[in-house]
């Protein structure tokens, strides 16, 4: 039996011409666990939207979580103020409590996440770690807003660690751009890690030309060579089952800590 009294609400960009399919699943897969009696999502560019989110969750405890890759003017500002939230915690006139989490992007969690699979991918390729680049695409925004701190912070965080021989990042939508790729990496062997943890046009028609591909579907990783490069190209986050452990946990610790007076 399902536990009473706590919401999940998975908050994903999505599209205009579609694109929250991975998070509806996550969804649903997170709809099957006992701690939460209700699981939906909602998306900044599709329906239903963000300003309706509130309405699919009836339960006393809302958790809103934000799975996007990074914190930007979107997850920080935009969002909240679409719902009606008024900070971390909002409680609102019919008695229910919301917390709104930061984007699963920047937890500590993701970075560990991050580095499996690009490790995953790595050892599928026979790649040695200490002769190979680890390329981290992230979206980025043409109008700034900060989330490209994020992206450039994990890659500083996973580059500390001494594991690759380079580590990169590289943006969609803002400099360096990710068509540009090329460019910036000296190593002739490449896992490259998109950051996008939903589908639509980037995933599905913007990244895999700039490999010499034409999809980024079927097995994972992708092994390729284009441009002199060996490549390992790895799929998106969303459809990991790492990445529902990491949202259990992000309940746990926000639920865990003591409410403000």
């Amino acid at each position: 039996m399902k536990k009473e009294g706590i919401g999940l609400l998975l908050i994903g960009h999505g599209a205009s011409l579609g694109g929250g399919g991975a998070v509806r699943r996550l969804a649903e897969r997170l709809g099957q666990d006992e701690a939460f009696d209700q699981v939906a999502a909602c998306f900044w560019k599709e329906t239903p939207y963000v300003g309706e989110g509130l309405k699919l969750i009836t339960s006393p405890i809302v958790l809103a979580i934000p799975v996007f890759a990074t914190e930007g003017r979107i997850a920080r500002d935009l969002i909240p103020a679409e719902m009606g939230l008024q900070g971390p915690l909002t409680l609102l006139s019919d008695g229910r409590s919301v917390h709104y989490l930061r984007p699963i992007g920047v937890h500590p969690g993701l970075a560990r996440l991050v580095e499996e699979r690009a490790e995953l991918a790595a050892m599928a390729a026979s790649f040695d770690f200490k002769a190979t680049a680890l390329l981290l695409v992230a979206h980025g925004n043409r109008q700034g807003g900060g989330a490209k701190a994020s992206a450039e912070g994990l890659a500083a965080q996973l580059l500390k660690a001494g594991r690759w021989a380079e580590v990169r990042v590289c943006f969609l939508e803002e400099e360096p751009r990710a068509a540009d790729w090329q460019c910036s990496i000296k190593t002739r062997q490449i896992v490259v890690l998109p950051m996008l943890l939903a589908e639509g046009q980037h995933a599905a028609r913007d990244l895999p030309p700039l490999f010499g591909l034409k999809e980024l579907g079927g097995a994972d990783p992708v092994l390729t060579e284009f441009g002199g490069y060996r490549l390992a190209i790895t799929q998106g986050l969303v459809d990991d089952q790492a990445l529902e452990t990491l949202i259990r946990r992000m309940v746990q610790e926000t639920l865990s800590r003591p409410s403000p007076r």
